[in-house]
């Protein structure tokens, strides 16, 4: 075999496509590429480098954005459906309303205000005058309300009324007789009905700046909508408190008729607080609107009566029956009718439309 040391240079260049004067460049300006290509590397590099923290940091805002999402705005948008009450002292009740005062409506203020005059009603009966007291408490500093004849100097210079402050010239005449010797509250129908409660807070605001309504749930004539659209929009207004009359057991709690104010209503479960005045029995509880309808939409025996005189010129033992008949002469005498109950709105007329 024979080896030659020519080789055609055509060969070469159809092989790398190279032109005649190919293998004989200047080597200076592939090397100033190379350097080019290197230094492009080297700057995609540095910027993969500085993007991946960026990247990192990225993720952890988002995540910590959705969860942040995950926890508020569905936690406070997604409905919850209660059946039952639900008691202010668990995790639900507490979240409630947490999320009540995040819904972008003012029907929760009111929480605070009833909170910080909220007492226990000092004995089983004085659930209404509780409820009373509570509700003027709310509104102190308010000019138009009544409480330097009334307040508990106890507390001076503060502004304070007492479950005993409640009862002045005014409920004597148009309420309920109370003296040192005789308490109307405890004395036959037993308690106070919707309309003395109406009247004991007409006592402490002046009718010419304070419109005071009585509500009778007759379900016919009031409807779970009406009675709900009305008691949020006292909530949703400044200078108006909401105190609710309804029977207990309907509610699966121990009892009959009971007062107290409403602290606040829940849009996402379509449900009320209520602050109950009976503390030693019951904490505040959430109440769904229907349920609250229902209770409310029960008859009082002896919703309407001839007060305050009536009860003062029953002779003793019909003020203390001891026996179902005696319970019913007290009623002839009295002119008990029976009457729904319901809730009362107190606002102011200089705020409330």
């Amino acid at each position: 075999v024979e080896f030659s040391n020519e080789e055609p240079m055509d060969d070469y260049e159809d092989d790398f496509g190279l032109e005649d004067n190919a293998l004989f460049m200047d080597p200076m300006p592939l090397k100033s590429s190379i350097s080019s290509v290197e230094r492009h590397q080297k700057r995609r590099y540095s910027e993969l480098v500085i993007s991946v923290p960026k990247l990192i940091l990225f993720i952890i805002l988002l995540t910590v954005g959705f969860v942040l999402y995950q926890k508020y705005y569905v936690a406070v948008n997604e409905t919850i459906v209660l059946n039952a009450p639900v008691y202010l002292n668990s995790t639900l009740g507490y979240k409630l309303l947490s999320n009540s005062f995040s819904d972008g409506m003012s029907s929760a203020n009111d929480f605070f205000l009833l909170e910080n005059g909220l007492d226990t009603q000092i004995n089983q009966a004085y659930c209404g005058v509780a409820s009373v007291a509570a509700l003027i408490n709310s509104l102190r500093g308010i000019k138009t309300v009544v409480m330097e004849e009334n307040k508990d100097y106890a507390y001076a210079p503060y502004d304070y009324m007492t479950q005993d402050d409640i009862f002045n010239e005014c409920t004597e005449n148009t309420v309920i007789y109370r003296d040192e010797d005789f308490d109307g509250v405890f004395a036959v129908p037993f308690g106070l009905s919707l309309e003395q409660g109406k009247a004991m807070l007409e006592c402490h605001l002046p009718k010419k700046a304070w419109d005071v309504q009585g509500r009778h749930v007759d379900p016919d004539k009031i409807s779970v909508d009406l009675m709900r659209h009305e008691i949020v929009k006292a909530l949703n207004t400044k200078d108006s408190r909401v105190i609710v009359n309804f029977r207990r057991n309907l509610l699966g709690q121990e009892g009959d008729g009971h007062f107290s104010p409403i602290g606040a209503y829940s849009a996402q479960a379509d449900a009320f607080l209520v602050m109950d005045v009976a503390k030693y029995a019951y904490p505040s509880f959430w109440i769904p609107a229907k349920l609250l309808h229902k209770a409310m939409a029960s008859k009082d025996s002896c919703g309407i009566w001839n007060y305050p005189s009536g009860q003062t010129d029953l002779p003793e033992y019909l003020q203390f029956p001891r026996t179902s008949k005696q319970i019913s002469e007290a009623y002839e005498e009295l002119d008990c009718q029976a009457m729904y109950r319901g809730y009362i709105i107190a606002s102011s007329k200089s705020t409330f439309n």
